[in-house]
C-alpha cells in the first residue's frame, strides 16, 4: 500500500494555496498537472498554462520532472512552491533532483577553511542511514521545547518567501549563517531579490503542523558521529555527540556534556564573556573555545536551563556592580546608586524590591546604623545578672544543639563570600569555605566570615 502525504502547493501573486493528498509514488510532472489543472479551473478569463510553463521549487531547488516525491525530504503537511517560469534554461541544473539537505550532507564537517566540496563522497558515509541523512541537523525548537533533528531550508532575504533558488550549495557553516554569502533568483513575480537567507525548520515527528514557522536554533556543535570519533571524556563511541569549537575539534558524548555542564552550572564556573555571555570552553581547556550559541546548554535539561540564565543574570548584574539580595529564598538582583557624600565605612542602605529585606551595601548583612560590624549576630551580655531571667523553657529548649527546628534554620542560612558577595550556602562538612564564582575562588572562614588563616584551622577546623 502506497503512504499518502498532504502537501500544501502555494502559486500565485496573491499567494493562493492548494492542498493535495498525494501518493510518496507521485511524480513532480504529476504535481505540475493537477496545480495547472487547478490554475486554469480558477482563472478562466486568462490565457490557460501548460504544465512546461511552471517549476516546482523546494528548499533552494528546482525539483526535476521525474523525481518522485518520496525523494524530495517531504513531510507530511510541507510547503512547497509552484511558479511561472520567466525563461527557459537550455540545461538542467545538475543537483536538481537533490534536496537541499541531501546536498549539505557533509555540511557539519567541513572545516571552515577547507575547500572540500559538497559533492564529494567520504568513506565513512556508510555509516549513516538512509533517514539520518535526511536529518543531518539538530535544533531547539521553542513549540516542542526539546533539542531534535532539523531540516535546512532557504528563502529569498528580501521578500521571506521559498521561491528562490540558490545559483550554488554552501559549502560551510559560514555561508549558512552568515547573511549573503549565498546568492539566488527570486521567482516571486512581485519580487528582484537575489540573496539566500537560510533557516532551519523543526522535523520532529511531534511537532505540530499548525506551528511549522516556529522559531528554531540550530545547534551547530552537536553532529552524528559518522567518524567513529571516541568521547574525551568516557572513551565511547557513541551515535550523537558535541563537537567543541577549539581548533583541535575535541569530541564528547551527549551525556558526558551535560554531565560537563552541570557540573560547571553547579560550582558557578561557567565564564562570563562580553560578546557571548553565559557560557564555557573545550573542557580540555583549549584556547579560543568558547561556545557561541548558548543554546547548547539547553541539554542540562529545563529546570538547569533556567538555573542557567538566572546564574547568567547574576554574573551580568554582578559585573555592572550590582547586588544580589542576601535574604534566603530570594536571591533577586538590584542596581545600587552610589552617593559620594557617604562615607564608604558607613552604612549603604538598600531595599529588595522583591522581597522588602533591608540590608547594608557594605557588609551585606541587614540594616544598621553606624558603622559596620564584624560579627553578623550580637549576643546577649552573659554577665548581666538579669541574663537567667530573661531564659525561658522555650528558648531553651530551642538552643538544644540537636534541635531539629534548628537544624534546618542553619541549613537554610547563607553568608555572602567576603570579596564578591556572592551568597553562599553551607551543608555539613569544615568551616574552610572556598568561593565557586567564577572569577573568584577567594577562600573564606563560615565563622569569621573573613580570609582563611591558620588561627582558624586552629580555633574552628569543623563544627
Amino acid at each position: 500500500m502506497q503512504n499518502m502525504i498532504e502537501i500544501n502547493i502555494k502559486y500565485g501573486r496573491n499567494g493562493e494555496s492548494l492542498a493535495l493528498q498525494l501518493s510518496s509514488e507521485c511524480t513532480i510532472e504529476e504535481i505540475k498537472r493537477r496545480v495547472v489543472s487547478q490554475i486554469n479551473r480558477v482563472r478562466k478569463t486568462e490565457a490557460s498554462l501548460n504544465p512546461e510553463d511552471i517549476a516546482i521549487i523546494f528548499a533552494g531547488k528546482e525539483l526535476n520532472d521525474s523525481l518522485q516525491i518520496k525523494h524530495c525530504d517531504l513531510g507530511n503537511n510541507s510547503v512547497i512552491h509552484a511558479v511561472k517560469i520567466k525563461h527557459k534554461s537550455s540545461t538542467k541544473d545538475a543537483n536538481a533532483s537533490t534536496t537541499l539537505s541531501e546536498a549539505v550532507v557533509n555540511l557539519s564537517f567541513v572545516d571552515e577553511k577547507s575547500d572540500l566540496k559538497i559533492g564529494r563522497k567520504t568513506n565513512d558515509n556508510h555509516l549513516l542511514t538512509s533517514a539520518e541523512r535526511k536529518s543531518f541537523f539538530f535544533v531547539y525548537c521553542s513549540c516542542c521545547k526539546n533539542i531534535d533533528s532539523g531540516k535546512l531550508r532557504v528563502r529569498c532575504a528580501k521578500c521571506k518567501e521559498d521561491t528562490l533558488t540558490v545559483d550554488k550549495d554552501p559549502t560551510c557553516w559560514e555561508d549558512v549563517l552568515t547573511a549573503g554569502k549565498i546568492n539566488g533568483t527570486c521567482h516571486n513575480g512581485f519580487c528582484d531579490g537575489s540573496v539566500a537567507e537560510f533557516y532551519f525548520k523543526c522535523a520532529s515527528k511531534n511537532h505540530p503542523p499548525l506551528e511549522s514557522n516556529t522559531s528554531v536554533v540550530v545547534l551547530y556543535l552537536i553532529r552524528y558521529n559518522n567518524r567513529e570519533v571516541t568521547c574525551l571524556a568516557c572513551a565511547d563511541v557513541n551515535d550523537i555527540v558535541v563537537v567543541f569549537p577549539c581548533s583541535h575539534k575535541h569530541v564528547i558524548c551527549i551525556n558526558c556534556f551535560k554531565i560537563y555542564c552541570l557540573s560547571k552550572l553547579n560550582d558557578r564556573q561557567f565564564i562570563i564573556d562580553s560578546n557571548i555571555g553565559y557560557t564555557l570552553s573545550c573542557a580540555v581547556g583549549c584556547e579560543n573555545s568558547l561556545i557561541k550559541e548558548t543554546h547548547h546548554f539547553r541539554i542540562m535539561g529545563e529546570e538547569a536551563y533556567k538555573k542557567y540564565q538566572r546564574f547568567a543574570a547574576e554574573e551580568c548584574l554582578l559585573q555592572s556592580d550590582g547586588v544580589i539580595c542576601p535574604q534566603p529564598n530570594c536571591g533577586a538582583g538590584i542596581f545600587v546608586e552610589f552617593d559620594d557624600d557617604i562615607d564608604p565605612d558607613l552604612c549603604n542602605r538598600v531595599v529588595c524590591s522583591a522581597c522588602n529585606y533591608v540590608f547594608c551595601r557594605t557588609c551585606m548583612q541587614g540594616y544598621h546604623i553606624g558603622n559596620c560590624e564584624s560579627n553578623e549576630i550580637l549576643s546577649l551580655d552573659i554577665t548581666s545578672p538579669s541574663f537567667s531571667q530573661t531564659i525561658d523553657s522555650k528558648s531553651a529548649n530551642n538552643s538544644k544543639w540537636e534541635n531539629e527546628l534548628s537544624l534546618k534554620t542553619i541549613k537554610g542560612t547563607t553568608k555572602p563570600c567576603p570579596k564578591c558577595r556572592t551568597p553562599v550556602e553551607r551543608d555539613g562538612g569544615c568551616m574552610h569555605m572556598r568561593c565557586t564564582r567564577s572569577g573568584c575562588g577567594f577562600n573564606w572562614c563560615w565563622i569569621c566570615q573573613s580570609e582563611w588563616t591558620r588561627n582558624c584551622m586552629a580555633d574552628h577546623w569543623f563544627n
